[in-house]
């Protein structure tokens, strides 16, 4: 058995157990790119912010990044394309709605309000021990809203299975998950009138967001953060499991870890991204725009203005090559950038399960730590284009 972990490897374990939300994803990817990386805002000018051998990034509503460094051979007459690398912060969770108290359940339990989000094996998420992580927007004294990130990191709830004594043979065996039902999660027993009463502003007024949330919860988030209840003025927050990734296997070949799809390309890509802006040798020499972008709600579809099917990366594209050309290019010159460009999209596969191996068409049956797979379809609900996998050998 392994004594030492490699540094990516315990890189990659540190990052998936310290990001339980796209909001923490992102924030740990800025932090891996460290100090040096500049970074820009949608909301200003970029004219004659990026320049050739620059290292950049931006974000949008905190849960989208996208990262970028130019080739120091690029120039207005000898423009480059760009390569880039696209994937998507998020995973399947259970996130708690906007009104997230659920009164006091049988047996005087108080639970949360919860709903699906992306699409689970809703049945996994049974007998864990789950934490609740997320953004949380902070009022402050002189009338300003602020964003934090919030990570209890320890067991708050959990969603009990129904006990073996209290089913039939029959209702085990055709047991599907009611997710409006059974997935509420278990918050606290209810020792106090109504678990404290509800908090009220400065002025002694109800405040009608906290009165759809039980205090207890405001309390928990409240305290972890150092500040007052009624500073909460609202929340983006989801449960998740509180066991740490870890390397398995009895030669430790397999990494375990929830959210693998797909912060494995988020920590992955990112990490690559920097380490080819370090090479200052190759970069210099280089006339193209290295790229990632990673998106936000992609299992849900990626229609949101932070998701792949936004603008953003069309945007991304001709804003840098505005900046780079002073504020110039016309339409021909962002169309001819397009046809020298290239984006890999880059997601997790499944390996052949060894106890479903039917799943798989016997030719087509991917292995662990056998590298890359290529997603392909005649159909085109995969596009792999012909020219660019043959002009990557050493890659695929």
């Amino acid at each position: 058995m392994s004594t030492t972990i490699a540094p990516v490897v315990q890189g990659a374990l540190d990052h998936f157990t310290a990001s339980p939300t796209p909001f923490h994803n992102c924030a740990n990817l800025i932090a891996t790119l460290g100090s040096d990386w500049v970074k820009l805002s949608e909301n200003e000018k970029w004219e004659g912010k990026i320049q050739p051998n620059g290292k950049y990034y931006y974000t949008r509503n905190t849960s989208t990044i996208v990262a970028f460094c130019v080739g120091g051979a690029y120039t207005a007459s000898n423009p480059g394309g760009f390569k880039v690398i696209g994937g998507h912060t998020d995973s399947p969770n259970l996130r708690i709605k906007p009104c997230s108290k659920n009164g006091t359940s049988a047996g005087k339990i108080t639970q949360l309000n919860v709903e699906c989000y992306g699409g689970g094996l809703w049945h996994t998420w049974f007998d864990r021990d789950l934490s609740i992580a997320g953004r949380v927007i902070v009022s402050t004294p002189d009338g300003k809203f602020t964003q934090h990130l919030v990570n209890l990191k320890k067991p708050v709830c959990r969603v009990p299975s129904l006990c073996i004594h209290l089913q039939s043979g029959e209702e085990r065996a055709s047991f599907k998950v009611n997710k409006e039902n059974h997935l509420q999660p278990i918050f606290a027993q209810v020792v106090k009138d109504t678990l404290e009463s509800p908090a009220k502003d400065e002025d002694g007024k109800k405040n009608a967001w906290r009165e759809g949330h039980d205090t207890t919860l405001l309390k928990l988030i409240a305290d972890d953060m150092g500040i007052a209840v009624t500073q909460i003025a609202d929340f983006e927050l989801a449960l998740y499991d509180t066991q740490p990734a870890a390397l398995g296997g009895a030669n430790e070949e397999f990494l375990y870890s929830a959210r693998l799809d797909n912060q494995g390309t988020c920590y992955t890509s990112i990490q690559s991204l920097k380490q080819y802006a370090e090479n200052t040798a190759v970069l210099e020499k280089d006339a193209d725009i290295a790229m990632v972008c990673l998106f936000d709600h992609e299992e849900v579809g990626s229609a949101s203005q932070c998701g792949a099917g936004s603008p953003i990366m069309g945007e991304a594209v001709r804003r840098v090559s505005s900046a780079l050309n002073n504020g110039g290019g016309n339409e021909d010159f962002f169309q001819t950038t397009l046809r020298r460009s290239f984006v890999f999209s880059v997601d997790m596969a499944h390996a052949v399960h060894p106890n479903y191996a039917s799943k798989h068409e016997k030719n087509h049956s991917p292995e662990l730590n056998a590298g890359v797979v290529i997603k392909t379809n005649s159909n085109q609900v995969r596009n792999c284009e012909l020219d660019i996998c043959a002009c990557n050998p050493t890659l695929f």
